[in-house]
């Protein structure tokens, strides 16, 4: 006679014990996937910074040993993205992995990208308000020490260009996303009251990526990148000069 085997169902025990193991691994994973993820998108940020400094160094080599400007109107060469476009291999670089919707359509004057020029290499006043030239790389004091762009804006918040001064200062001039935003690795959005427009999102506590004149880049924490000095080289520092890696002298 044939032998009818009896098909066991689990039990419940045995399937709550599968929950569990289940539970606990995703637990573990999680994180890990989710720190694998930040960690590349880290990665892009610290290539996108090094391609575009790149670039605007290939541009002085054609202007004279000169950066570009910020762009803000007379000087009439659209803004720094759009002058140093075509030392890039793709538009893509102008946009950080953290606000994929800041992406640099190529015109001159759009205000839309993921990074900022920093405001102690805007460029030389004009006869007008705005800055009309670029500073010369020999007029630079500490190439290796003076960052060039970095890390700003929110998602769809322009954030073409970068104030020399912490962002948990809270005045922006109506500008907020014109600060570093430390958002690599960051664990939390800190509302900080500006006092020019109101409640803003401000990202202290994570990394941001920053590239210097000397054309190397590397990701600071807040506490790094604006580590102060009253003097430097015999000279005193004050107001915003007092940020070490953000004055030209």
């Amino acid at each position: 006679m044939p032998v009818h085997r009896i098909r066991q169902a689990y039990t419940l025990i045995e399937l709550l014990v599968v929950l569990s193991v289940v539970s606990i691994l995703a637990a573990i994973l999680f994180p890990v996937f989710a720190l694998a993820r930040e960690s590349a998108r880290q990665s892009v940020c610290l290539s996108n910074t090094r391609q575009l400094v790149a670039a605007a160094l290939l541009y002085t080599q054609d202007y004279d040993e000169k950066l570009p400007v910020l762009g803000t109107g007379i000087d009439g060469r659209g803004r720094w993205m759009f002058q140093i476009k075509g030392y890039v291999k793709s538009g893509a670089v102008f946009t950080c992995p953290h606000l994929p919707g800041n992406q640099y359509d190529g015109t001159p004057w759009s205000d839309i990208c993921g990074y900022g020029w920093a405001e102690e290499l805007w460029g030389k006043k004009g006869v007008e308000i705005d800055p009309a030239d670029g500073y010369s790389l020999a007029e630079i004091g500490h190439a290796s020490q003076t960052i060039l762009l970095g890390d700003t804006g929110y998602d769809r918040v322009s954030g073409w260009a970068m104030y020399r001064r912490p962002p948990w200062l809270a005045e922006s001039g109506g500008i907020p996303g014109f600060y570093a935003q430390f958002r690599h690795h960051a664990t939390k959005v800190r509302t900080d009251l500006d006092i020019t427009i109101g409640s803003i999102p401000a990202t202290i506590d994570g990394l941001c990526t920053f590239a210097f004149v000397d054309g190397h880049a590397k990701a600071l924490h807040a506490a790094a990148a604006f580590e102060t000095a009253t003097a430097r080289d015999g000279a005193p520092l004050a107001g915003d000069d007092q940020y070490l890696l953000w004055t030209r002298f």
